[in-house]
């Protein structure tokens, strides 16, 4: 399949993907950081979270800034996010309040 015939979505993955090989080992440090993150919002009775809000708490962070869109679906593979179809406005305000998913912990 050429780069012509993909679809957004292939495209999106190969995207994705790409940054996460450039960032080495970041994916497993980010989930397991994640995880620990999670448990301690779920123990504040937090049922639900956005990758925003946990992304302005990490500690771990990728040598590039575009492999953050890959860690929701890292997150969903590892069972430690579910979607929950709803959005949410973000709250930085450098993002001028577009729209972010806001995902179930498990």
């Amino acid at each position: 399949m050429t780069e012509a015939t993909l679809t957004g979505e292939q495209l999106k993955r190969a995207g994705q993907q790409l940054s996460l090989n450039f960032a080495g080992g970041w994916s497993k440090r980010v989930v397991a950081e994640f995880r620990g993150w999670a448990a301690i919002e779920k123990a504040r009775g937090m049922r639900t979270c956005t990758i925003e809000r946990f992304r302005a708490e990490a500690q771990n962070h990728p040598p590039t800034h575009k492999a953050w869109g890959s860690l929701p679906r890292l997150l969903v593979k590892a069972g430690l996010i579910e979607s929950t179809g709803e959005y949410r406005k973000a709250a930085a305000p450098r993002t001028r309040s577009h729209p972010v998913a806001l995902w179930r912990l498990p």
